[in-house]
C-alpha cells in the first residue's frame, strides 16, 4: 500500500487489489461491506482456493475498526460448526490485517430473494433451521451474532452458512467493541430493543432469524418505512401482519414466526437453541399448536405523515427518539 495525494490530501490506495497479500494471490472481488472487502484468492504455497477478507485501507489505522476486525477473526477461529463460515487464520502485513476463510461457492439469501422471490415454506424452514443451528452453537459458546440478515446467510449448495460476525459480542465486557449506548445492526432485522439503544441478548438474534423466516415465506418484510425512524416506530407501535394474511403458511410455522417477532424479548424463544427445537418439532409434525399465540389481538398503527428531516445513514439513536415522540403524539402518553 502507498499514499497518493489528491488536492493536497494524502489518501491510502490499496495496491493489493490485483496483487498478493502474504502468500495469497487475490483473483476476484466477491463482496464489499462497511468494514472490509472479500476476495477469492489462491494460496501460492498450496494452490488451495480460499476467501480473503481484508480491512478497508482507510480503516487500517482506526483502532476500533481494527480491534473489531481482529475480534471477528478470533471469534470465528474458535467456532467449528457446519453452519458457520470457517476462518483459518488472521494475518498482518504492511497493508494491515486480513483473515483467511473458506471459499463459499453459493449465493446469499438477499440475492436469491431478489432473483426468485419468496421461498416454499418447507424450504424456508430448512434454511432457517440450519442457520439457527449455527447461531445456537455460537450462543452456547457465549457469542451473539447481532447482525443476522439475508445477506449474511449463504446457500453453498445444500449447506446453509451464517457469515459475518463483524459486530458479534460476548459476555466478556473487556472484549466489547461497542458501548451499551451505541447501536449497530441492520433494520428491519434489528430487534426493537436494540434499535432504541439496549444491548440485546440471545433473544435479539432470535428476532432476526424470525424476520428472515417471515421474509423468506412471504417475500416481504412485515415492517417498512422510507426512513429508519419510520421502521422503528412501526416495530414498537404495531404487530407484524400474520404471514397467513399474505400467503398460505402452516399454522405451526406461523406461530413460530410470530413468537420470534414479539415486541417483548422475554416472550420470544429464549435462545436460538429453543427456536431450533421448535423448528425441528414443526418439521416432524409434533409441535403443539398455540392458539393463543395465533389468535391474540394485533396492534395496528399507521404513521400519520408530517414534515420531517431525513436522517442520513443508520441513525438508529435518532430513530429511537422519533419512536418515543411518535408514541406520545399518537396516544397522548
Amino acid at each position: 500500500m502507498r499514499c497518493r495525494v489528491f488536492d493536497g490530501l494524502s489518501i491510502r490506495v490499496d495496491l493489493a487489489m490485483e496483487g498478493t497479500r502474504g502468500t495469497y494471490r487475490l483473483e476476484r472481488k466477491i463482496a464489499t461491506g462497511g468494514m472490509a472487502t472479500v476476495w477469492e484468492a489462491s494460496d501460492l504455497s498450496t494452490d488451495q482456493r480460499v476467501a480473503i477478507k481484508a480491512l478497508h485501507p482507510h480503516l487500517v489505522d482506526d483502532d476500533v475498526a481494527r480491534r473489531r476486525f481482529v475480534f471477528e477473526a478470533e471469534t470465528m477461529m474458535s467456532l467449528h460448526h457446519p453452519n458457520l463460515v470457517r476462518v483459518f487464520d488472521i494475518v498482518e502485513d504492511a497493508d494491515g490485517p486480513f483473515m483467511v476463510m473458506e471459499l463459499l461457492e453459493g449465493q446469499d439469501l438477499a440475492r436469491l430473494m431478489r432473483d426468485r422471490g419468496r421461498f416454499d415454506p418447507d424450504e424456508a424452514t430448512r434454511i432457517v433451521r440450519a442457520a439457527a443451528a449455527g447461531v445456537a452453537y455460537a450462543h452456547q459458546h457465549g457469542i451473539l451474532h447481532r447482525d443476522i440478515k439475508p445477506a449474511n446467510i449463504v446457500l453453498d449448495g445444500y449447506r446453509v452458512v451464517v457469515v459475518d460476525f463483524g459486530i458479534a459480542s460476548t459476555s466478556d465486557l473487556e472484549h466489547r467493541l461497542t458501548s451499551e449506548q451505541s447501536v449497530v445492526g441492520t433494520l428491519p432485522y434489528l430487534a426493537p430493543e436494540r434499535a432504541i439503544g439496549h444491548a440485546g441478548a440471545e433473544t435479539a438474534d432470535v428476532y432476526a432469524l424470525g424476520m428472515v423466516l417471515y421474509e423468506l415465506v412471504t417475500g416481504t418484510a412485515p415492517f417498512s418505512g422510507k426512513t429508519p425512524e419510520e421502521i422503528v416506530v412501526a416495530q414498537h407501535l404495531a404487530d407484524p401482519e400474520p404471514p397467513s394474511f399474505v400467503v398460505p403458511v402452516p399454522r405451526t410455522l406461523e406461530q413460530i414466526i410470530l413468537r420470534c417477532l414479539l415486541l417483548a424479548p422475554n416472550e420470544r424463544y429464549r435462545s436460538a437453541v429453543d427456536l431450533l427445537e421448535a423448528l425441528e418439532a414443526h418439521e416432524r409434525g409434533d409441535l403443539l399448536l398455540d392458539t393463543a399465540m395465533l389468535e391474540r389481538p394485533r396492534k395496528r398503527f399507521r404513521l400519520r405523515r408530517r414534515r420531517r428531516t431525513r436522517v442520513p445513514g443508520p441513525a438508529y439513536a435518532a430513530a429511537a427518539s422519533v419512536a418515543t415522540l411518535a408514541a406520545t403524539w399518537a396516544f397522548g402518553l
